[in-house]
């Protein structure tokens, strides 16, 4: 695992909120919230946060800027987690990938993302 000192970054970790009493279709579990009564709190992560990509989309009902950002942590985030750095709020892209080294895994990297406009 990398040394937390070399995590800089502490980020929140949010996952969807469960309602055990409501059931889709396919007889699972409906994924509800991650705001309002009984959502979960952040659970609180070291991580290197880094930007590695930004696009704008540009039309008539407005304007929109996507950011990327790798997050590199020691700690496994969920596809459906959402993300909190500072003010900003993120939803993870994608599976959160251990990278191994010769000992096992080393850490986990993700891609998370940011609309705004």
């Amino acid at each position: 695992m990398i040394r937390e000192e070399l995590l800089i970054h502490e980020v929140g970790v949010v996952a969807p909120v469960t309602d055990v009493d409501e059931k889709d279709a396919y007889g699972d579990l409906v994924e509800v919230s991650f705001v309002g009564p009984g959502a979960a709190q952040a659970v609180q992560i070291r991580a290197w946060v880094q930007q590695v990509a930004t696009s704008e989309t540009l039309s008539s009902d407005g304007d929109r800027t996507n950011t990327n950002y790798l997050l590199i942590t020691n700690t496994p985030v969920g596809v459906k987690d959402q993300i909190i750095w500072g003010p900003d709020t993120f939803t993870v892209e994608g599976e959160c990938a251990p990278l191994h080294d010769q000992r096992g895994v080393h850490h986990y990297e993700t891609t998370m993302k940011r609309v705004t406009g």
